[in-house]
């Protein structure tokens, strides 16, 4: 107990030997502490020994007339106590009777219980007078750490290692395998309630940090500081996907299919849906330009499928800002040329940053909170869905689904009172900009409008026609724009086609005079077929050589095949159902103005004045 470290030595004080003023430079080793004379001669010496022998002192002998020692922060009056305490230690009796009762006269005395005073005398013994300074350290109370800064690193690093970790151990394994590695160190262990308090007084977002990342602990943590301010409908207005967690049935066998993509577009100023899209396939600029044309334009054929009332959803018109994440099928070239024809600003989140679309994120969660109510979801994870059999439970069809969702958004939420909105619904807050005098700006044309949403691309025309995407077009047109070309100056031209109906293609003339149609050579086909349909058709003639070169009959041939497969697999069902999707949609755009996807709007049913060409 001699040679452990008194608690008063500390790097860079000031010590007396033999008269002689000296500057701890290493303590980390008593027996052998390191001393700094003023001159700057340095000698190792046992400090221990030496201070228990009187040949050390914390002060200069001479100045007799202070006892205050600086490094200590101990008054003349503490160390008067000290030195009492000490001198009472000294008198303590050695027999085993008369010892208890001195101890309890000395309780007594100083006010303390019988471990502090037993705690007192172990320091004095093992320190002397010094030793007993330590009951004047300031320790405790709110927020305040009682244990030595070695110790408190210990257990500080031991829970960074064991619990703020990406795989944490419980709170109580933590506790417990702290406590192992004081004992592996032959360190005493600090108490099991003084762990529990340091895990306790980590905050909330350096523990969900560390454990579930930034990301996580951004969202969960984040306070909306209201980033996106709109003072009239359609001046922003934001965009986003989610998959629908419901198991669906194909439509004609009645098997599953698995699930569906949802698109939602929304107005930040009156919160009301303007517009969305739900399909089978995978998110892209075809599903946004689906839900953008159902949110542009007025709703009548919506509303006549899904029999709700004329007036139910009266919202239409170009947003002035569209805010999205980064997807690709936000930040391509397709969505950079609908903005630019339709003079729609783009902004983008920044990237991991949820909060920044928080109208459209609480819009889909509320979505999402419906269709878990319905038989076969699959809920948002496994623990959520329990033993709860979703394939097994699966009733509902793409159309059933398409059905129940819109009628919802329609009836519920477009309807539903906000606080938000000063207890008005987002239907009541875009009938009240219009009877503030404000108006929706609709498009100027509407072939540009529809070839806006259209994918493009740009080629040369050959002798044989255009080549796109690797199948072949041609109309009489083209030899016309080929022959005014010059020899080895072959320009490229702009070609718009329909993903639903690849039967034409729109040749755009250079010199703005117009657009004409161009057929798909090899194709016999009355109905729409889709570039899917198409892509598979050809992969399937390049497979089987002896069949025919007629891209439908190929179609059909792999129609087929996949009726007889779907009776056993769900990805074929899936396939199957989405074609048929395609097809209906095709046929459906194809019965209004115009000619495939992006139509199906009408002029006739907007007011007067939204009819009017905008030139601002």
């Amino acid at each position: 107990m001699a040679n452990k470290k008194p608690t008063w030595l500390k790097m860079g004080m000031s010590l007396w030997v033999h008269g002689t003023k000296f500057k701890v430079i290493d303590c980390s080793n008593p027996k052998n502490t390191i001393l700094e004379t003023e001159l700057g001669s340095r000698s190792a010496h046992n400090v221990v020994a030496l201070f228990s022998s009187g040949h050390v002192k914390l002060t200069d002998a001479k100045q007799n007339d202070t006892l205050r020692i600086a490094e200590l922060s101990v008054s003349s009056d503490e160390l008067e106590r000290a030195n009492a305490i000490a001198k009472d230690f000294d008198n303590l009796p050695h027999e085993y009777g008369k010892l208890g009762l001195a101890m309890a006269d000395l309780e007594a005395k100083y006010k303390v219980n019988r471990s502090t005073l037993a705690r007192w005398k172990r320091d004095y013994l093992a320190e002397g007078v010094p030793g007993l300074f330590r009951q004047f350290e300031k320790k405790g109370g709110p927020g305040k750490k009682r244990l030595d800064p070695t110790t408190e690193a210990m257990i500080q690093a031991d829970i960074k290692e064991l619990y703020l970790v990406r795989t944490p151990k419980s709170i109580d394994e933590t506790i417990r395998l702290i406590r192992s590695h004081f004992a592996a160190e032959n360190i005493r262990p600090p108490s099991v309630g003084t762990i529990r308090n340091r895990i306790r007084a980590l905050s909330e977002n350096e523990v969900l940090k560390a454990q579930k990342g930034s990301t996580v602990a951004r969202d969960q943590l984040h306070v909306s500081q209201d980033e996106h301010r709109a003072s009239r409908p359609l001046q922003e207005v934001q965009i986003d996907h989610t998959p629908i967690d419901l198991q669906l049935l194909s439509s004609e066998l009645r098997q599953l299919i698995g699930k569906a993509h949802i698109t939602l577009i929304q107005d930040v100023y009156s919160r009301v849906i303007l517009g969305l899209y739900i399909g089978l396939e995978h998110p892209s600029f075809l599903s946004v330009a689906n839900a953008l044309r159902e949110a542009i334009f007025t709703k009548e054929s919506v509303l006549a499928q899904f029999e709700l009332s004329d007036d139910a959803w009266p919202t239409y018109g170009l947003m002035e800002m569209l805010h999205s994440d980064n997807a690709v099928e936000f930040d391509g070239r397709q969505m950079d040329h609908f903005c630019a024809v339709n003079r729609v600003e783009k902004q983008f989140r920044p990237i991991g940053h949820k909060e920044y679309g928080g109208h459209i994120e609480s819009s889909i969660k509320a979505v999402v909170k419906h269709i878990h109510s319905l038989p076969g979801t699959t809920f948002s994870n496994i623990r959520e869905r329990g033993d709860y059999d979703s394939e097994g439970n699966a009733q509902i069809d793409l159309q059933e689904l398409r059905r129940i969702i819109y009628r919802w958004v329609v009836n519920n939420y477009n309807r539903k009172e906000r606080d938000e909105l000063g207890g008005l619904s987002p239907l009541q807050m875009w009938q009240k900009a219009l009877d503030e005098g404000w108006h929706p700006r609709m498009p100027t044309s509407y072939d540009d409008f529809r070839f806006s949403l259209l994918p493009y691309e740009e080629r040369r025309i050959t002798r044989h026609g255009i080549s796109l995407l690797g199948f072949k077009y041609s109309a009489p047109c083209l030899r016309h724009w080929r022959a005014r070309e010059k020899p080895r100056e072959r320009k490229k031209y702009r070609i718009y086609y329909d993903p639903l109906d690849m039967r034409r293609a729109d040749f755009v003339h250079p010199d703005g005079s117009g657009v004409s149609k161009i057929a798909l050579i090899s194709l016999s086909s009355e109905g729409p077929i889709s570039l899917v349909e198409l892509k598979s058709a050809k992969i399937r003639s390049s497979r089987y050589p002896e069949a025919t070169p007629d891209l439908h009959l190929a179609h059909q041939e792999e129609k087929t095949i996949l009726q007889e497969a779907a009776k056993k697999n769900k990805k074929a069902r899936k396939i199957l159902e989405q074609r048929a999707d395609s097809k209906s949609r095709a046929q459906a755009d194809g019965s209004h103005k115009g000619n495939g996807f992006g139509s199906g709007i009408d002029y006739s049913r907007l007011p007067d004045w939204a009819n009017t060409v905008d030139e601002s």
